[in-house]
């Protein structure tokens, strides 16, 4: 696993400062549910997330990838669908608010749970092949 989870701020208001530890956590654990959810949802395309500063946020083409890559995440993950759907930012629109910054790490503290809980209770059957025990297979 290359990204370590690293728990979500989900307290943001109107007027808080957005700083690249946010975007690297939002970034990170977008990163972290694709890889843990592997078992669950399958390799998931994700779009490349930049390694960005803070005044880079407000462009479209460094915000929509995590749109994308948060939908696609959350849709693989959620059985239900049951997750507020991103959006696409163009260009002159205002960019991320405190709305968006807590409804993303949201629905992320909620998906960590339910993919612990799948690869907890996933079936699992050990092959023996040349009379050796090789481990659990998936």
């Amino acid at each position: 696993m290359t990204e370590a989870w690293r728990t979500p701020v989900t307290n943001w208001a109107q007027g808080d400062y957005y700083e690249r530890d946010d975007w690297n956590r939002q970034t990170g654990n977008i990163r972290y549910l694709a890889e843990a959810g592997l078992p669950v949802a399958g390799v998931l395309p994700l779009q490349e997330m930049k390694q960005v500063g803070p005044a880079d946020i407000p462009y479209p083409d460094v915000v929509n990838p995590v749109e994308h890559n948060y939908d696609l995440v959350c849709g693989a993950i959620y059985p239900s669908g049951d997750f507020p759907p991103g959006r696409k930012m163009a260009e002159n629109e205002p960019c991320w608010d405190d709305l968006d910054f807590n409804r993303i790490e949201s629905a992320c503290l909620r998906a960590l749970p339910y993919i612990e809980k799948s690869k907890a209770t996933r079936p699992q059957m050990s092959l023996v092949m040349g009379g050796g025990e090789i481990g659990p297979f998936i």
